[in-house]
């Protein structure tokens, strides 16, 4: 897979956890998993780390306590760099579970897209 090609997964926000991760590198997309059927069914401790985001060298805290997660369906996408495992919850609908779990085993971008 060239450069050109390879999957871009974007960010809206620049999130706390990916302070981890060098973005100019690549992920590996490691597993797609569709488990919950309603954001209330997430544990808040991993929505807490999944959702917080950054901006401006300050951790934005919105009304909950986190960036606000759409009231349907969700999976979670696991991705991994130099052993390193981040995780990203996506809205679920049956084509986007398709195409992400087409690129399990590939290599994948992330980019923050509000910076």
């Amino acid at each position: 897979m060239t450069a050109s090609s390879i999957t871009v997964i974007k960010f809206s926000h620049n999130y706390y956890k990916l302070k981890a991760f060098d973005l100019s590198k690549p992920f590996i997309l490691l597993e797609v998993l569709n488990v919950y059927d309603h954001p209330r069914d997430i544990p808040l401790p991993f929505v807490e780390y999944d959702s917080t985001y950054q901006r401006i060298g300050k951790i934005h805290v919105l009304k909950d306590g986190h960036y606000p997660l759409p009231l349907k369906p969700l999976m979670v996408l696991l991705l991994e760099q130099d052993y390193k495992l981040l995780t990203t919850i996506r809205s679920y609908t049956p084509q986007k579970f398709t195409y992400y779990t087409k690129l399990v085993g590939q290599q994948v971008m992330c980019k923050i897209t509000d910076v």
